[in-house]
């Protein structure tokens, strides 16, 4: 992003997506609200109930400099010049500076988790650096080399839902619907279509291969079916959705 860019995607909350979707609405550019939905600014405004500081260095191909914008969550920021230079070449990097209560976020299995829920379907590839497994003891004699961290990509599965039921093979789905619900076991029996309407959506549906060992438990809330929106989790509280006898579904 250019300094300009930086400052109007950014900028505050006060100038996000969610105020220009509010003007949008009012000013009735599109009869067509549901194509507003994702366009919240306030995803990005999350990293505030973690992070102390925020930092957003970016380097566009418009610019012969590297900016920064940075804030602390309080209302307001700024925009300088990165010191450092030209660092990136090209793109964006966002620092995190947390929270003393928020240390599990640098855990890798806690990372894995929320990429896993949240951001599991983005078109494109999420990696995260681990640490090495301990390197071979060296020999007698020998000097000890450091083993180096790697990068593993950690959102591999794709949104089968969005392609066309002709295109995708039985084995796809019953792939897809291992790695989404961790069940070892083929599904019985799957449905996959699509709506138009006022609302217009995809739906895959599974009927597992065996009933869960909490399906007659009114005690266990299921949350088997998820919203997906332009590929981003939203939720899976659909209590009112389904009758409380089909909750196996997903």
């Amino acid at each position: 992003m250019t300094k300009a860019e930086m400052e109007g995607a950014l900028g505050s909350l006060g100038t996000s997506g969610t105020k220009k979707f509010l003007e949008n609405m009012q000013s009735g550019e599109s009869s067509d609200g549901n194509n507003f939905i994702g366009q919240f600014g306030v995803g990005f405004y999350s990293v505030f109930l973690v992070a102390e500081n925020v930092r957003v260095a970016s380097k566009s191909d418009d610019s012969d400099k590297q900016w920064v914008w940075e804030s602390t969550g309080d209302g307001t920021y700024f925009v300088y010049e990165d010191p450092r230079g030209n660092t990136l070449g090209r793109g964006t990097e966002l620092t995190l500076e947390l929270k003393k209560d928020s240390d599990e976020f640098l855990e890798t299995p806690k990372i894995r988790e929320i990429v896993h829920r949240y951001s599991e379907f983005i078109n494109f590839p999420i990696m995260l650096q681990e640490e090495a497994e301990d390197a071979e003891k060296p020999e007698e004699g020998e000097e000890a080399k450091a083993a180096e961290p790697s990068w593993t990509t950690i959102n591999e599965n794709k949104p089968i839902w969005t392609r066309s039921p002709e295109e995708i093979t039985d084995e796809e789905y019953v792939k897809f619907y291992k790695s989404l619900t961790k069940d070892f076991t083929e599904p019985m029996y799957w449905t996959h279509f699509s709506a138009e309407g006022e609302v217009e959506f995809k739906a895959l549906m599974f009927v597992p291969g065996r009933a869960p060992s909490s399906m007659y438990d009114d005690s266990v809330i299921h949350t088997n079916i998820r919203l997906y929106v332009r590929r981003v989790f939203i939720t899976d509280e659909f209590k009112d959705l389904l009758p409380r006898y089909l909750d196996f579904i997903k």
